[in-house]
């Protein structure tokens, strides 16, 4: 299953006006574990931050999806908390189910219309009940690909292992079935 996580990575920032600046600052990764999320960000912020760098945080994080802009003018990633009606076919009453998404724009407004946009195809009604900034420095998605591997690697081990386990339990039951035989 894939999730995503907050990562805070703390290093030393050179500003623009030319000084050092020892810095926080928080990255949204999507992976399978902390340990995978936190290989991810080595792997990507290795490419970019020059010196040393250290992951200070990794939690979790409860997100419904993520959806990015189209306009390379939208940098500022915005926490937009919306409420879904959901029909309970038993009971005939509406409740209603809570989700966060994480949407790219330059405004709030302008994050709203981009999450608009994006959920114009469903046929449940929604509403947006609170919006803020986030931190959020970059996203890191995972490529299907990996996934497939890590996935392909755990089943290979679990088949295996119990595959071990199953010549274990027969060799025992044939031990057991001849020491009974030999009683008899």
């Amino acid at each position: 299953m894939v999730n995503f996580f907050i990562v805070k990575v703390k290093y030393t920032k050179q500003l623009e006006n030319g000084t050092f600046k020892r810095v926080t600052e928080p990255y949204l990764v999507q992976a399978m574990c902390f340990t995978d999320a936190e290989a991810t960000i080595y792997e990507q912020l290795g490419k970019i931050i020059k010196g040393e760098f250290h992951v200070i945080d990794i939690s979790r994080c409860n997100l419904q999806d993520i959806f990015f802009s189209n306009s390379d003018q939208d940098t500022i990633w915005f926490k937009i908390k919306t409420t879904f009606g959901e029909i309970d076919i038993d009971s005939e009453n509406t409740k209603n189910v809570t989700s966060i998404f994480y949407v790219q724009g330059t405004t709030i407004a302008d994050a709203q219309s981009n999450l608009n946009g994006k959920l114009t195809d469903i046929t449940v009604d929604y509403q947006i009940v609170a919006t803020s900034v986030t931190k959020i420095k970059e996203v890191y998605l995972r490529v299907e690909e990996d996934f497939e591997f890590v996935i392909d690697e755990e089943y290979k081990f679990l088949e295996n292992d119990f595959s071990d386990r199953y010549k274990k339990i027969e060799e025992n039951l044939i031990d057991q079935t001849k020491d009974i035989k030999k009683t008899l």
